[in-house]
């Protein structure tokens, strides 16, 4: 008989509801958000699909059941109203809310890439990140330079942050190392 878990994932527990086929709850439990927590909750679920409730820690239990043998589904937050209008909500409700739209073919689902791209992301994120920041402090070091109504032509080249260094604004002494140490991080993200 198929089995349906939906999953309710938080930074220190989850609450996982299993329905059978006909929609019957065959289990129910909350457990903590760890290896251990997983294994014992799942022990005795050998065949289930599952829906997990997108978060921003959804990443390891997902990829625990994955490696697993468990046909993963992540919900898509924006998309997940069933869940977002209950009167009455509780982790034990969004997670059977979470079983049963896996369970009838309707929960919308996210895109989640291959794992090989997924350990791709974090550095790429982190990299755009940083010259979001980095371009941050540029702005900065150009408008400390228009106040003092200072025309520089390329101020971030080598030779252009030796003049910035010469101007004596501190300012903009303060904030290029700063600038300089997210250049180094940012070169080691980029290849």
């Amino acid at each position: 008989m198929a089995l349906y878990v939906g999953l309710d994932v938080h930074m220190q527990t989850c609450h996982a509801t299993v329905m059978n086929e006909r929609g019957e709850i065959v289990k129910e439990g909350k457990f903590c958000n760890e290896r251990a927590g997983f294994e014992y909750f799942f022990d005795g679920i050998d065949d289930a699909k599952v829906a997990m409730k997108s978060s921003y820690c959804w990443q390891p239990p997902y990829e625990w059941l994955e490696d697993t043998g468990y046909e993963v589904k992540l919900s898509h937050p924006k998309k997940m109203r069933a869940i977002a209008d209950m009167k009455i909500k509780t982790d034990a409700k969004d997670s059977e809310a979470l079983a049963q739209l896996l369970m009838l073919g309707w929960l919308p689902t996210a895109y989640v890439p291959p794992k090989e791209m997924r350990e791709l992301r974090d550095p790429v994120r982190l990299r755009t990140y940083l010259v979001m920041i980095r371009t941050r402090f540029k702005n900065k070091i150009r408008a400390e330079l228009a106040k003092c109504w200072i025309k520089a032509h390329n101020p971030f080249t080598k030779r252009g942050k030796n003049q910035l260094r010469e101007f004596g604004i501190m300012g903009i002494n303060h904030r290029l190392p700063i600038l300089e140490a997210f250049d180094e991080r940012i070169a080691e993200l980029s290849w």
